[in-house]
């Protein structure tokens, strides 16, 4: 006799609630990212995780395979948002994507004034062109503070901060800020389906940094974040918001543990 298992009890809404725009939890999540949106942190991180090592050649790749398809030979409008200190502008950047026009989009204006410090400091020929929008995604329009349109909007390591209803709402919002045949690359984070995921997640992430040498202090950071700061959700929402969105064409391009990557067209 099969056994039927309820979604419920496989996949329990076991994540943190998440801030509402202007309240305290908000501010605690910004002080959070100003604490480690750093260049130091970054290449921190690159050395301790894995998966992390995956996030950001995916990215790219996802990127240059489908304007490959969608919009060749164009010159990029792009959007980077939730843009933190840049690093996915950066990435773009390295890989050599024609860049036309670049806005970075976030809700600290002390990141934005840190990432285009960075920017001009490691790619100075595109600073003429980097624009910056602050904004909060958590209550404003995005088509009000952003309404391009854009070739190309990329958002990584930002949208595991927002409630499911918030995220579904911006992918509709994004789907019209797009051109025609226009490109988004979304990067979260999914709950894998394993017994005790986070505390095994943290416990990893944990090992490595530890095998570098990295201090308790930075060991703290990882497990306080994951515990309080993300939400994980399964890759069939994503798929749903998707599709409400009314994108012609998506699909997940890459997946390991906990690291999910959508690319899709306007």
């Amino acid at each position: 006799m099969p056994i039927h298992v309820k979604r419920t009890d496989l996949f329990p809404d076991d994540v943190n609630p998440l801030p509402t725009a202007g309240s305290r939890e908000q501010a605690a999540l910004v002080d959070d990212e100003l604490e480690i949106a750093t260049e130091a942190y970054f290449e921190r991180l690159q050395q301790f995780s894995e998966v992390t090592d995956n996030i950001y050649p995916e990215l790219i790749g996802a990127c240059r395979n489908v304007i490959a398809e969608a919009a060749p030979n164009r010159p990029l409008r792009v959007l980077d948002l939730c843009s933190g200190i840049g690093i996915v502008s950066l990435e773009l950047l390295a890989a050599d994507f024609q860049i036309a026009e670049l806005t970075l989009a976030d809700l600290s204006s002390e990141i934005l004034g840190r990432a285009t410090q960075l920017l001009a400091k490691r790619q100075p020929a595109i600073a003429g062109r980097v624009k910056t929008t602050q904004l909060d995604l958590l209550a404003d329009d995005l088509r009000a503070k952003c309404s391009g349109p854009y070739d190309l909007v990329v958002t990584c390591n930002a949208f595991q901060h927002f409630p499911r209803e918030r995220q579904a709402a911006l992918f509709a919002q994004i789907h019209e800020i797009l051109a025609p045949d226009g490109v988004f690359i979304f990067e979260s984070h999914f709950k894998p389906l394993r017994p005790r995921w986070k505390r095994t997640m943290i416990e990893s992430y944990q090992t490595r940094a530890r095998s570098h040498g990295a201090p308790a202090a930075f060991l703290d950071e990882i497990a306080d974040h994951i515990e309080n700061f993300h939400n994980y959700v399964n890759l069939y929402e994503v798929y749903n918001w998707l599709e409400s969105g009314q994108f012609s064409y998506f699909d997940c391009v890459f997946r390991k543990d906990e690291i999910g990557i959508f690319a899709a067209v306007r």
